[in-house]
């Protein structure tokens, strides 16, 4: 009874160990989407005031050079969000590469420990 019990905080313990780190890893990923989602509405934002502000007005010497580099700058952070986030969708898949062998190598060894605990219950 308590060998059963064993195995099973054995088999468990590796499994729910995974199963957080996934979650945690799951919650970076979306903070780094959110920031992209971000970026990019601040970049096209931007661009949309100077384009209106233009339209009414003509703006003052020297504005040109500001916006652009605002623009620049806005630019940047998007092209960093989203170097973030498939560096991460990399790392994802390749832990999902890793949890899929690492399901299928616990599969394995549950089927051998189930084998030897029949072959082992039928001689005693």
């Amino acid at each position: 009874m308590t060998k059963g019990i064993f195995h099973g905080l054995l088999i468990a313990t590796p499994l729910a160990a995974l199963v957080l780190y996934f979650s945690l890893a799951g919650k970076e990923e979306v903070k780094q989407e959110q920031h992209l989602q971000q970026a990019v509405q601040e970049l096209d934002k931007q661009k949309f005031d100077d384009e209106f502000a233009d339209a009414w007005k003509k703006p003052p010497p020297g504005t040109a050079e500001k916006r652009n580099a605002r623009i620049k700058q806005l630019e940047a952070d998007v092209t960093r969000a989203r170097a973030r986030r498939d560096g991460l969708d990399q790392e994802f898949d390749g832990m999902r590469a890793g949890m899929k062998q690492t399901l299928h190598d616990e599969d394995v060894r549950l089927g051998n420990v189930a084998a030897s605990s029949v072959k082992s219950a039928r001689f005693d």
